[in-house]
């Protein structure tokens, strides 16, 4: 995907960036509930 022949060099940090912030926020939700089930 970060092939420089791809064309999409430009985006390669951006996307990279996007899948660790929406990895984040999935794990947040997964301790989210974890913790209200504790509750």
């Amino acid at each position: 995907m970060c092939d420089e022949k791809n064309g999409h060099r430009m985006l390669c940090p951006f996307f990279f960036i996007w899948g660790k912030v929406k990895y984040a926020i999935l794990e947040e939700r997964e301790l989210y509930r974890e913790m209200e089930r504790f509750k």
